[in-house]
């Protein structure tokens, strides 16, 4: 088996590092007063959709970092790993709802342990996904990825705010919806 590269392994190192800001995000709206601007980013109640936040930016940050900050990643490669942000943001987006709503509705029960390891799951998942891409996709334009990232960052702040009346942006505990 070959030794990881760099960007390999920041990559898979990455997986600890998001876990433990999504955990930190889950809290984040709450430890600043429940401060407007951070409603944008992380969890304003119970919903699944806004759970989805503990993801949003820990994930976008943790690929942009790297990218900024590497001396070795050079133009040539930010096409693919642009694009392996996307997948890696979306796998894990579409990921999260599956697995609740499958084993809260199909099992009938409800767990706060296992909703952590479902954000684990989900993580990993996303960033083996997003290797994958890197190593095996042929990219696509920056711009393109910049775009739907901006679309998924306006979209979760708009749902916080002007949330649907639908049962993924429901508060569990409240049955509210958005900021309560």
């Amino acid at each position: 088996m070959r030794a990881l590269k760099r960007e390999e392994r920041w990559i898979v190192l990455g997986i600890p590092v998001l876990f433990l800001a999504g955990c930190l995000f889950h809290f984040l709206y709450d430890i600043t007063g429940r401060f407007a601007v951070i409603a944008a980013i992380a969890p304003v109640n119970e919903s699944v959709w806004e759970h989805e936040k503990l993801m949003v930016v820990p994930i976008i940050l943790w690929w942009v970092i790297y990218y900024v900050v590497s001396p070795r990643m050079g133009r040539r490669n930010i096409r693919k790993w642009m694009a392996a942000t996307v997948v890696a943001l979306i796998g894990a987006l579409l990921l999260m709802p599956m697995i609740y709503y499958f084993y809260t509705e199909a099992l009938e029960f409800n767990s706060v342990i296992i909703d952590i390891i479902i954000l684990l799951i989900c993580l990993v998942w996303a960033q083996l996904l997003g290797l994958h891409i890197y190593q095996h996709g042929r990219g696509i334009p920056v711009w393109i990825s910049i775009l739907i990232l901006c679309s998924i960052i306006f979209g979760m702040i708009l749902a916080t705010f002007y949330p649907p009346h639908i049962a993924i942006f429901r508060d569990s505990l409240s049955g509210g919806y958005g900021i309560l």
